[in-house]
């Protein structure tokens, strides 16, 4: 609901754009998330990084997350990151 309560923002605030740019326009503001770069939840910020979740993950979601990397890396949206060498690497740490 939020997603589409921002997409119709957008639209207000830039009646001329087209599709993609308001599409464009939302993805930069998931990713950034003004306001909330932290997450939606008040209190003591934490690093899901430590979190070992890997080790916990049955492999139907190790699959998931294989999907959702390699999606994110075909559409564009890593940011310049190597997102799927990321992910190997917390899959499969060096010893």
């Amino acid at each position: 609901m939020g997603v589409e309560l921002m997409r119709q923002n957008l639209r207000r605030a830039d009646p001329e754009a087209s599709v993609d740019d308001i599409d464009g326009r939302l993805q930069d503001w998931l990713q950034e998330r003004p306001g909330a770069e932290f997450g939606d939840c008040t209190g003591r910020r934490r690093d899901v990084t430590s979190v070992p979740l890997i080790h916990v993950a049955s492999p139907d979601e190790l699959a998931r997350a294989r999907a959702s990397v390699d999606l994110i890396a075909a559409r564009g949206l890593h940011r310049g990151r190597d997102v799927v060498a990321d992910l190997r690497r917390v899959m499969c740490p060096a010893d």
